[in-house]
């Protein structure tokens, strides 16, 4: 028997035997299957007993469509309970917005179980979920130590917000990503039938294609004068989309710019949200607007960027402006530069700029000496920074020292980061900070000395 099983038998036993609740018992069945093993030996069976029991009543309070949200101060901190219908971000959000408001130390557990209620709302029948279609209900109950505030309701409230915004999204995602392909068939057919713009619709399409394929969290579509995720009126005051609207990107060849919104995504993980616009051309010569907000996916942040449809042409720009031989060092040095960089970076910059970080990376790989380089950006809320070593210099420890000093120093509410070898025993180290506030000049310097303090090999320093 394993020690999970062995766990729950010594709940089950605690039980009073007058207790016939059927339900109960398969609650706590259910349920402690899924407690993990820090949970387990941070409670005897006794106290985990009480807290299933305490859990399982809020569940039969409460309605299936219901979202139930409750913060109760304890003696160390607090203890939130969430009970809400099953869908997909909701215990990262959770997460993300107890850690964001300063809580650390977070303990308990999220259980999924199938919920059966008659009309009125009532527990008939509690299973194990069988994979087909039918009620399920996520069950979260997470203990809170440390807390730095008191302020319950508004964190209850913000809680809510949140969960309503995820709720939105996950329901229309069908519906958002049936338009996306839709219109990305529209460039497809558009391509066959212009010729002189082949290229760049296809890739257009290409594009599109590739966001469907789980790189891109669908948020929020307004297209058609349909209003999907949060775009729509139900979660306007929670979110306010209505500044893309007016966005007008710079001239492109293609139809389609991305950058970073000023908005940190409210669901899912930390990092300012990501916005996209289409300008779809109709047969009539009218040019339609799409306007997309989410979030790029780990998946799609950890690829080779030069695969990617609308980098991987910016990547040829820049080659082709270089000027290098295909298979020359200079060429596989900015292919492998142009791969090391965050792919958020690389849509929301143009071939100019990359291509003078790209050489700034190249040049700093034959410097022997720690150097650092606070990247300009046209926007305050957005920092670059490269960091070139010595090879023998570099750990992960020193990577992570080096991040966080940039996001204690900056105020960035993300970061991502590349790592690049040089062949000239150096390693060049960039990383891309949002979420910043604006460096004096003064700050900057004071910066740039504490991170070429912090690569410096100790003996160097003596």
């Amino acid at each position: 028997m394993s020690a999970t099983n062995m766990y729950i038998r010594k709940v089950l036993q605690i039980l009073p035997e007058e207790n016939t609740d059927s339900n109960l018992k398969m609650f706590i069945k259910l349920v402690g299957s899924q407690l993990r093993t820090k949970f387990r030996e941070c409670h005897t069976p006794e106290e985990t007993l009480q807290i299933l029991i305490e859990s399982y009543n809020r569940l039969c309070q409460c309605q299936h469509t219901e979202m139930v949200v409750d913060i109760s101060e304890t003696r160390t901190g607090c203890t939130l309970h969430s009970i809400l219908q099953d869908q997909p971000f909701i215990v990262d959000t959770t997460r993300m917005l107890l850690i964001k408001s300063g809580y650390k130390n977070i303990t308990g557990f999220n259980a999924i179980i199938a919920v059966q209620r008659d009309e009125n709302g009532k527990v008939l029948k509690i299973k194990a979920p069988s994979g087909i279609q039918e009620p399920l209900q996520s069950i979260i109950r997470f203990d809170i130590d440390g807390v730095k505030t008191k302020d319950f309701e508004n964190l209850k409230t913000e809680m809510c917000s949140k969960l309503k915004l995820a709720k939105m999204m996950v329901q229309d995602f069908d519906n958002m990503l049936g338009d996306l392909e839709s219109i990305a068939r529209t460039f497809t057919r558009r391509a066959a039938q212009q010729p002189d713009k082949q290229s760049e619709y296809q890739e257009t399409a290409d594009l599109l294609s590739w966001l469907i394929d789980d790189n891109f969290i669908l948020m929020g579509l307004h297209y058609n004068g349909k209003k999907y995720g949060f775009f729509r009126e139900e979660v306007s005051s929670d979110w306010d989309s209505n500044h893309i609207l007016s966005w007008e990107p710079p001239k492109s060849k293609y139809s389609v710019a991305v950058r970073k919104g000023r908005e940190e995504s409210p669901v899912h993980r930390t990092g300012q949200v990501d916005e996209i616009i289409l300008s779809i051309p109709r047969e009539s010569g009218k040019i339609e607007k799409c306007y997309l907000q989410g979030l790029f996916t780990y998946r799609a942040i950890n690829q080779s960027s030069r695969q990617i449809p609308l980098l991987r042409k910016t990547l040829g720009e820049i080659l082709t402006d270089d000027g290098s031989q295909r298979g020359s060092y200079q060429y596989k040095g900015i292919c492998s530069v142009f791969d090391s960089l965050p792919t958020e970076f690389l849509f929301t910059s143009n071939a100019e700029t990359l291509g003078n970080v790209i050489n700034r990376i190249l040049e700093a790989e034959q410097n022997q000496e720690p150097h650092t380089h606070i990247e300009k950006h046209d926007r305050e809320d957005m920092t670059f920074v490269i960091s070139s070593l010595p090879r023998q210099t570099w750990s992960e420890r020193l990577r992570m020292k080096i991040q966080r000093l940039l996001m204690s120093s900056t105020g960035a509410s993300y970061c991502d980061y590349g790592v690049f070898s040089g062949r000239y025993n150096s390693v060049l180290v960039h990383y891309y900070l949002t979420g910043t506030t604006a460096l004096s000049d003064t700050a900057k310097a004071q910066l740039q000395e504490q991170l070429v303090t912090l690569c410096t090999p100790w003996k160097a320093k003596l």
